[in-house]
């Protein structure tokens, strides 16, 4: 993502990881957590990683 935008900070990496992660899967939610809900707070976080979709975000950041 850096050497996409050296510009980043901690919080705009931050930002744009939680926010191009794909959601666990129905069957992965249920087997692996149960009846507990699942946000960035507790130990599984918002989701998978999408290293492209973070991409794609920094990329429309700084524009062509």
């Amino acid at each position: 993502m850096l050497s996409h935008d050296p510009s980043l900070n901690q919080e705009d990496i931050r930002t744009i990881l939680r926010a191009s992660t794909s959601p666990w899967a129905p069957v992965v939610h249920q087997k692996f957590f149960g009846t507990r809900e699942i946000d960035e707070q507790n130990i599984a976080g918002s989701g998978l990683l999408n290293i492209e979709a973070a991409l794609n975000r920094v990329r429309a950041r700084v524009g062509p």
